[in-house]
């Protein structure tokens, strides 16, 4: 049996974003495809139940998770490489990839592109800046060129490259020019058994205290710059003129959180726009479900979307801006909730389409996302491993 180790700095079912659930999600593939797999990573490793993967969770130490990847991620991949023999090494982020990288191994590697962190933080700058503005205006030009730095390194030195989209491909060949034809773009695959449409909506929402009379929209996002948040919040009050009991549930926790609640108050849609939280996926899916219609309002670098993903799964017709991955998912499925521009009239025109249409989109949703997400996408992964094995 060859042996397989994944480096991710996040893991689901601790983290339930995109890296993290795509770094669990591929393990589970390569147990099944019948490899032994082990996951260094800070996650918990309670949660995990599959025989053919373990879990190895180093410390989170420091402020800064960066950091603390090149500290205490590289202590655990190197005990864990003196202990063990490995065939393979994929990699999701890049100062865990750093790490690994220090230890001047000959072992080869897949580097998962996610997105880029160091394009991402040039855009909406370091979460500390926002803590104390001197240090992170001072810091976040080094970060940026270091990170641009290790990623180019990755990107350069991997015997492979995984995207989930042709935007994250095109984003290196524009940014990182020197990897070739690496680049392999993979099938995102998931078990869709959790996302589902509702058999009770009506149910769901007197659960959440929601007015039957409510239309909901919802929003999964981190509360930071390039998510769009802010414009969406800016652009409600000329959607609650033509649909006035349309609220807007907003999904996640970031820094933004209290500039996105001076905005609402300012705006005085206390009552049309609430701000939720973090949520356990178990709640979040039947947010989901309780919901009409789900909106993407990213500004910058959506490099696939796997809300946009789980929306659809739950009948949801999701409006998404023409950024990143985004079009790429939505025009396979419905042009017309494609935002032309980023402003009101354009959100207005999505929103009449998915309301007017809402009965036939729904039904589509899910037969969608079980024809481009499903199981049967395993043999590419199988595919690509043994070119390398």
């Amino acid at each position: 049996m060859k042996n397989i180790l994944i480096l991710t700095q996040e893991l689901y079912p601790d983290k339930i974003g995109g890296s993290a659930k795509v770094a669990w999600q591929q393990a589970q593939i390569f147990a099944d495809l019948k490899y032994k797999v082990t996951i260094i990573t800070t996650a918990s490793n309670n949660a995990v139940s599959h025989k053919s993967i373990k879990v190895i969770s180093y410390p989170n130490l420091n402020k800064s998770k960066s950091l603390n990847d090149l500290i205490e991620g590289k202590k655990a991949i190197r005990n864990i490489l003196n202990k063990n023999n490995f065939h393979l090494v994929i990699i999701h982020h890049p100062y865990i990839g750093k790490a690994f990288l220090t230890l001047k191994t000959k072992l080869p590697y897949i580097y998962m592109f996610h997105s880029s962190t160091a394009l991402e933080t040039k855009w909406q700058g370091l979460d500390i800046a926002h803590k104390n503005n001197l240090i992170g205006s001072l810091v976040k030009p080094f970060f940026v060129h270091y990170t641009k730095q290790i990623e180019t390194q990755l990107l350069t030195q991997a015997k492979q490259i995984w995207v989930l989209s042709n935007f994250s491909e095109a984003l290196i060949k524009k940014y990182f020019y020197k990897v070739g034809s690496k680049i392999k773009k993979i099938p995102y695959i998931t078990d869709l058994k959790n996302f589902t449409p509702p058999q009770d909506k009506t149910k769901l929402r007197n659960e959440f205290n929601i007015d039957q009379k409510d239309l909901l929209a919802i929003s999964v996002r981190r509360l930071v710059p390039r998510m769009g948040l802010e414009w969406l919040i800016k652009a409600w009050p000329s959607v609650i003129k033509k649909y006035p009991h349309l609220k807007l549930l907003i999904v996640g926790n970031g820094y933004l959180r209290p500039q996105l609640e001076k905005l609402i108050a300012q705006h005085k849609l206390g009552n049309k726009i609430l701000l939720i939280g973090k949520l356990p996926e178990t709640t979040l899916i039947k947010y989901y479900q309780a919901s009409d219609i789900f909106i993407l309002p990213t500004l910058a670098y959506e490099g696939f979307g796997l809300a946009t993903v789980e929306a659809l799964s739950c009948g949801l017709p999701v409006i998404g801006t023409n950024i990143g991955a985004t079009p790429e998912i939505i025009n396979a499925f419905d042009k017309h909730l494609l935002l032309q521009n980023i402003d009101s009239p354009a959100l207005l025109n999505c929103i009449d389409y998915a309301l007017i249409n809402k009965k036939e989109l729904s039904i589509k949703t899910r037969q969608f996302c079980e024809n481009n997400f499903n199981q049967t996408k395993t043999q590419t992964f199988a595919d690509l491993l043994s070119k390398i094995l």
